[in-house]
């Protein structure tokens, strides 16, 4: 009796919890329910609610919500951080620079005030890690970058040798692994690969020397996958490769000797086996997995399945890195022949032992391997036989292993020997008229594009876009006066304003029309930053950036976001057109507008928007570093570095506090069901 009172105790405060949840909602409020007496009965209990049925996402709608999923703030603030106190960084380091050609400091202070600051950075890094940890990552990372080019500045400067130089690069580059370990921070360990790999070049012991870069790039590849056992950075692993096998192309071009193919081999078969055999102690767990980084999460998409892809591309970049060796096509069928029967005993190892996905991936490697082994030891002539026979036998295996990727590479290679049967055809059809072939065979795919957009929307009417073509072609054909863009403007909007009537299908015609209108701004900006300014251009442009916005805003169709593109691509020529030829205005104006797009993009959630934002701030960045750098006087350029990076910085540091999107007034109050 007890026990059945104490329940409708509890439905008497359930409900009145939900009464007082909707009226902070501002729903209106259920009748409370009255104190049941104890000779009452029970209250019936309520019949549910039914609710919908979560319906399973369509085929490949995954696939383009995560294209379309813009970068989350944590991501975004890591680029600005690093982004803005690299600029900073340039930025001391030019003024220092400057303060020595004009004889303010000596080298000796330099180097002193430069490790002065790389020690600074790393100790107010550690002492806001509790906090703000990935601030202090920030920090810390450029502390290293500053120790490495201090220890570098040190040599030409003349305050140490060349060999002391030399070791102390070394040391800074192999601490900031050590530390990378410590502080669980793969950028720290990237950029010590990086700081390392980059010591050969920085000492000139390059091209001089290529059997000291590729043994170099061999010492390094040991260094940096000890942290990758050790951690499981994957971002580490891909840097590792494309770093170590770039010098190693470099050294392989400058010499074939014994050294440098010794290199390869061994950095070929350390990037084969060590993420192999710590993806299978992984899996057996034999090692213990580390905490995922922030930046190993962000990138997840695309370093999964990286150790499958690294099985198949160790060998065959190994084996084109060792071509320089001096060897006949037959040495080359038993190296590529042997390597094959490599990967296929490793193979039956790994099915022996349940590893089946590591399994297919590799027979997969020793079939094409040994296909190619096959094509060297026979004529050249046989290959055009080869390649289908080995995409018969993927065929038969994939089929016979239910392996989908081999079924699909063998139906590549039986594509790859109809294209060459085609092209063989062709030849001798035309009598090697490569380029009339060319032009037939772009005018017929043109054709086909056509027919199909018009099937498409149901072949509607054709003659509207087909006039609409013939007068945007004379206007932009002879483009020497404004009164032709304000004509394609015109055209634009009387289009567009059709189209919204649903008087005819503009839908083509309308997007190439506007692609023409910026194509046209961008020609005039480009004209105004070579030539002489034109005050009368600035009203003209501006007008079409305005009506395209204008397109975009108060009309909107299927092409609106397109049309709100082109106008922001036009806003951005628009910067030339009314400052002309002043670079460091350009970049300042650029910079200043991708800051305010990318803020704006990230605080309403719109992920259009914040990458035009991203796009705008890249522009802007490689102008900096391709043409501002010499271009612009040395104090206009050590500000406008400076510049740039605080706003870098400074919005990086708002974007988690002031300019994330706020939670929804729904995901406040959870719903409470009775």
């Amino acid at each position: 009796m007890d026990l059945e009172h104490e329940l409708k105790e509890l439905r008497v405060r359930v409900a009145v919890l939900e009464n007082e949840v909707l009226s902070l909602k501002g729903s209106p409020a259920a009748p409370p329910l009255r104190r049941p007496s104890a000779t009452q009965p029970p209250l019936p209990a309520p019949p549910p609610v039914p609710r919908p049925a979560a319906s399973a996402p369509k085929q490949g709608t995954e696939a383009i919500e995560r294209f379309k999923k813009a970068l989350s703030v944590q991501t975004s603030e890591t680029i600005l951080k690093w982004a803005g106190i690299g600029l900073v960084l340039l930025a001391v380091a030019f003024a220092v620079g400057l303060a020595i050609e004009r004889g303010w400091i000596t080298p000796t202070m330099r180097i002193i005030a430069a490790g002065a600051v790389s020690i600074a950075l790393f100790v107010v890094g550690q002492r806001i890690r509790s906090t703000r940890a990935l601030f202090a990552e920030t920090l810390q990372g450029a502390s290293f970058v500053a120790g490495f080019f201090t220890a570098f500045g040190s040599i030409p400067m003349g305050v140490v040798s060349g060999e002391v130089g030399f070791a102390a690069m070394v040391v800074v580059a192999l601490a900031a692994l050590v530390a990378s370990y410590m502080l669980n921070s793969p950028p720290i360990a990237v950029l010590g690969l990086l700081g390392g790999a980059s010591t050969p070049f920085l000492i000139e012991r390059f091209p001089e020397d290529p059997e000291f870069l590729a043994s170099f790039a061999a010492l390094i590849a040991i260094s940096t996958l000890i942290v990758f056992v050790a951690t499981g950075w994957r971002t580490l692993l891909v840097s590792t490769a494309a770093v170590t096998w770039g010098m190693l192309a470099l050294a392989a071009d400058e010499s074939d000797s014994a050294p440098v193919v010794i290199s390869i081999a061994i950095v070929g078969i350390a990037l084969w086996l060590v993420p192999l055999g710590r993806e299978i102690l992984e899996e057996r767990g034999t090692l213990v997995k580390a905490p995922m980084h922030h930046l190993e999460e962000s990138l997840e998409p695309l370093l999964k399945g990286v150790i499958h892809r690294f099985a198949i591309t160790a060998p065959i970049v190994t084996l084109l890195l060792a071509q320089t060796a001096e060897l006949s096509r037959y040495q080359w069928s038993a190296v590529i022949g042997a390597v094959a029967v490599a990967f296929a005993i490793a193979s039956i190892s790994l099915h022996r032992f349940e590893f089946r996905q590591f399994s297919l991936t590799h027979v997969t490697v020793s079939a094409l391997l040994g296909s190619i082994a096959i094509s060297l030891a026979l004529d050249g002539d046989v290959l055009m036989i080869s390649v289908p026979l080995q995409a018969t036998a993927l065929w038969l295996i994939g089929r016979r292993l239910d392996h989908k990727p081999m079924i699909w590479q063998s139906h590549v290679l039986y594509v790859i020997t109809m294209f060459a049967l085609i092209v063989r055809a062709g030849f001798m059809a035309w009598e090697g008229e490569f380029e009339t072939l060319s032009i037939i065979t772009d005018v017929a795919a043109l054709l086909l594009l056509v027919w199909r957009s018009t099937l498409k929307d149901q072949a509607a009417p054709w003659l509207a876009p087909a006039v609409h073509f013939t007068a945007a072609v004379y206007l932009i054909g002879p483009l020497d006066e404004w009164a032709l863009l304000l004509g394609l403007v015109i055209l634009a909007g009387i289009t567009r304003l059709a189209a919204h009537a649903d008087i005819g299908n503009f839908s083509i015609s309308t997007l190439v029309n506007h692609v023409v209108i910026v194509l046209a701004a961008v020609s005039v900006a480009a004209s105004q930053y070579e030539t002489t300014y034109e005050l009368e251009w600035v009203p003209v442009v501006g007008l079409a950036v305005v009506s395209l916005a204008a397109f975009a805003r108060l009309l909107p169709g299927r092409f609106s976001d397109q049309e709100a593109g082109l106008a922001y691509v036009g806003l951005i020529a628009l910067v030339v057109v009314v400052v002309g030829s002043n670079d460091a205005a350009i970049t300042a104006a650029w910079t200043a507008i991708g800051l305010a797009t990318l803020a704006a993009g990230v605080r309403l959630e719109k992920s259009i928007v914040q990458k035009a934002g991203w796009a705008t701030l890249a522009i802007a960045a490689t102008k900096l570093m391709l043409h501002d750098l010499e271009s612009t006087e040395a104090l206009i350029r050590i500000a406008l570095f400076f510049g740039i990076g605080l706003a870098f910085l400074g919005l990086a540091y708002l974007l988690p506090t002031h300019l994330a999107p706020q939670p929804h007034e729904d995901d406040e109050l959870p719903r409470i069901d009775v």
